[in-house]
């Protein structure tokens, strides 16, 4: 699948961050997996998750999240990652490319980020969490 950003993509992408700061993480509907893809609709008119966007809704753990990945082929997000995006050095990521990041905290798996300039962006317990870009494992451009 291709992602090209489209025209106006940087006020889109601001917007979208602005609207969703307030929505804490959520399995079935606030992950860094769909907040990611949501993202990448708004800069693309794309979705990577259009397939399996209703699958995903009915994630409600660590368990099947897992699942759902096996299911679609790979093991991991980073698998994941890996077979749909440009994996491109930490160091070069920009605003608008997605974040890999370790496994952390109570979910035990690796997660998605939003790449905003230094900072990139996921749902968190109270809204929006922030996490410093050079702290990604991997990066993934969106074009």
């Amino acid at each position: 699948m291709k992602f090209k950003k489209t025209i106006g993509w940087e006020v889109r992408l601001a917007n979208f961050v602005h609207d969703r700061k307030a929505n804490a993480f959520e399995w079935s509907t606030s992950n860094c997996a769909t907040f990611c893809a949501d993202a990448i609709v708004e800069m693309t008119g794309v979705d990577p998750a259009e397939s399996f966007r209703e699958e995903l809704s009915k994630v409600t753990d660590t368990a099947s999240a897992y699942k759902l990945l096996k299911k679609h082929g790979t093991e991991t997000l980073e698998e994941f990652a890996e077979k749909h995006f440009k994996k491109l050095p930490v160091a070069f990521a920009q605003k608008g490319d997605i974040l890999m990041y370790p496994p952390s905290g109570a979910f035990g798996m690796e997660g998605f980020a939003l790449c905003m300039g230094i900072e990139a962006f996921v749902p968190g317990d109270i809204g929006l969490g922030s996490l410093q870009t050079l702290d990604a494992k991997a990066a993934y451009r969106i074009e």
